[in-house]
């Protein structure tokens, strides 16, 4: 018989890392992220449809923006998340939910803004993007006290 080969360690079974984000995906979200940051200040007067669109925009980033953040909650389960920097665990180099979210609720929030003619324009993108900011922070914070909590 044989020698057999050496066993791999248990505690690397099924941590495969995720696959990286194939290029043109990456570059068909940079182009739509711009595109749609670009169309907002030369859109024609404010509209239902255009209140429709910013709605949509800011309602996608929340979802793309909260999805990003539970991921990376989810990744570094057990370990503090640091305030500043890269959390612990990172598999992916770009994470397309987080770097699209906050500005799909800036660009859809300005949109919707310049549709509210009882505000100045700038408040309801201001609102919104520190309303997901906080929301992102508390959730961060939760997290790391869960972890010392254990």
């Amino acid at each position: 018989m044989d020698d057999l080969p050496p066993m791999r360690p248990v505690d690397n079974v099924g941590q495969n890392p995720p696959k990286a984000a194939p290029f043109w995906v990456i570059a068909l979200w940079f182009v739509t992220i711009v595109a749609a940051g670009a169309a907002v200040p030369v859109l024609p007067a404010p509209s239902a449809a255009a209140a429709i669109v910013g709605s949509a925009m800011v309602a996608i980033g929340v979802a793309a923006a909260a999805a990003g953040t539970a991921r990376v909650h989810r990744e570094n389960d057990g370990q503090r998340i640091p305030w500043w920097g890269p959390p612990p665990r990172r598999p992916r180099k770009l994470d397309l939910l987080q770097g699209t979210g906050l500005p799909l609720v800036a660009f859809g929030a300005t949109l919707l803004g310049r549709c509210v003619e009882t505000l100045p324009s700038l408040v309801v993108p201001l609102v919104a993007v520190a309303l997901v900011t906080v929301t992102a922070s508390l959730a961060q914070a939760l997290h790391n006290r869960r972890v010392e909590a254990t």
